[in-house]
């Protein structure tokens, strides 16, 4: 187990044959592909910092990620 005559990443599925074009390159496409998960892990990672420590992240504050404000109870009923 771990000896395989593979590249780290390739697990032949290729059903569409698109890494046999000529004009494919396969190495730029495995580094777009890396930089594209790296840029997603943190955009979660600053999601879950601005749940966590809310206005930590500048540009989440405004959408969704504020406190509700909290209404004043009063003794009487809400429902008069």
């Amino acid at each position: 187990i771990g000896q395989m005559k593979r590249e780290l990443g390739d697990l032949g599925f290729d059903p569409l044959k698109w890494s046999k074009r000529p004009s494919f390159d396969l190495k730029k496409s495995q580094l777009s592909e890396l930089k594209n998960g790296r840029l997603a892990m943190i955009g979660i990672a600053s999601i879950f910092a601005n749940h966590a420590i809310p206005g930590s992240v500048p540009l989440l504050t405004g959408f969704y990620a504020t406190q509700p404000e909290k209404t004043a109870t009063s003794a009487s009923s809400a429902f008069c």
